[in-house]
């Protein structure tokens, strides 16, 4: 499990970038193998895959490149069912006190333009140890598959169990394990991405040019975003949510332009709190699930609001005006000032993503507006809303009185944590 931390290291010595580089450990082709010998007879393997963590690549000066990493051991397998629960046990790893092990690099050694030794602390059943990593940087360049900047590392160890208590078997179980890591992370920020077909990096990529940054590309974490409903029945509020959705969100603050979003939206996964209402929602007059089992909500042209024109609106009414987000009411052409309801300014950070939302096959144009509440290099969340007419795409009828006294306005609202 804590081969996989050394590898990391060994990245931050390739002499690649001008600056230091962000990566993020790819969960997906990421593994820690190990191998003990077993009472002489023979050598016993297995492999942990749940890994996840960063490393930052700093060219410059590789010795101040660093990284962290988590392991979940209890992604131990060997392939035989009862030798795993037996090491994932209280004689050996003992997950379920114990389900993450982690390393944090101290330090970084260069010792030529792929290797290094990476010396740092891994914990391991609650026990940290010194350990040091022989890294070896196999290549960094543009991933045919995702078309994201990669680097690959190699790496060994060997660690002795018995300084982290485990110690059931000695000595006919070996108390060294050899510990061999392979890894991908990909790119999050810096300078330096290589163009498609870039190869080993020994000297620089695209012969020591710098191409345009790779726009980051966004997974949607489910457990902590929500996308809710609320509509009005006679007098009463009615509240809703879809329990399902996903999409594809290429997104850089500062690269709008480049920007893009589509959400899909399970419209069988539609709960609400009247039970008996959700039947009436599948059926044909308002959702027709059955037919349309997906909603779609699709952007190319995101902005910053504050990006508006205001040089034109000392003679506009600005009363009611939503369309602008100002850090200083100074910002506003002096006649126009009087006419400002201050409630309506936009908060920083305001953005709106103009483009289709599509409902049972009907496609209209729709404009949503958020707010970015946290924008880090691995994880950002947004809160956001529109409110849209359900008749305009069929969803019920437009006569309340036809619709069961179900208003046409219906106000939507949504949380998206993503993380890349």
């Amino acid at each position: 499990m804590k081969k996989i931390l050394i590898a990391l290291f060994a990245l931050s010595l390739a002499s690649h970038a001008s600056a230091a580089d962000l990566y993020k450990i790819d969960p997906t082709h990421a593994s820690i193998n190990w191998t003990a010998n077993h009472y002489g007879f023979s050598n016993q393997s297995g492999k942990i895959s749940d890994v996840s963590g960063s490393i930052t690549l700093d060219n410059a000066n590789p010795q101040n490149s660093s990284i962290e990493a988590q392991i979940g051991v209890a992604s131990l397998v060997t392939g035989l069912v009862k030798f795993d629960e037996h090491l994932k046990g209280v004689d050996f790893l003992n997950v379920v006190k114990f389900p993450t092990a982690s390393f944090k690099s101290t330090s970084v050694a260069p010792s030529g333009k792929t290797l290094a030794k990476v010396k740092g602390d891994l914990t391991l059943l609650g026990v940290t140890k010194n350990i040091t990593l022989d890294v070896k940087l196999v290549r960094i360049g543009l991933n045919p598959i995702n078309q994201k900047k990669t680097a690959g590392f190699y790496a060994t160890t060997s660690i002795r169990r018995s300084d982290f208590g485990i110690v059931f078997g000695a000595p006919g179980v070996s108390d060294i394990v050899k510990i061999v890591i392979d890894l991908e992370a990909n790119f999050v920020s810096g300078d330096n991405i290589p163009q498609a077909g870039a190869g080993p990096i020994l000297s620089g990529y695209n012969g020591g040019k710098t191409s345009p940054t790779v726009i980051p590309e966004w997974k949607i974490i489910p457990t902590k975003s929500k996308l809710e409903f609320k509509g009005t029945h006679d007098k009463s509020v009615i509240e809703g949510s879809f329990k399902k959705f996903d999409g594809k969100i290429i997104f850089d603050k500062n690269q709008l332009s480049k920007s893009k979003i589509s959400i899909d939206i399970d419209t069988t996964s539609v709960d609400i709190s009247y039970a008996e209402a959700i039947s009436t929602l599948n059926g044909a007059a308002w959702l027709s699930t059955k037919a349309f089992p997906k909603a779609n909500f699709t952007s190319n042209r995101i902005i910053l609001l504050s990006d508006l024109n205001l040089s034109n609106m000392a003679d506009s009414n600005l009363k009611n005006v939503d369309d602008v987000r100002l850090n200083n009411l100074s910002d506003l052409p002096v006649a126009a000032k009087g006419d400002v309801n201050m409630k309506h300014l936009k908060k920083p950070n305001t953005f709106r993503a103009n483009g289709n939302l599509t409902i049972k096959g009907k496609s209209v144009p729709a404009s949503i507006d958020f707010v970015l509440n946290s924008y880090s290099p691995t994880e950002a969340s947004a809160t956001g809303k529109l409110k849209i007419n359900r008749s305009s795409f069929g969803v019920g009828d437009r006569d309340v009185r036809k619709a069961s006294g179900i208003q046409d306005e219906v106000e939507i609202n949504f949380t998206v944590s993503a993380e890349r």
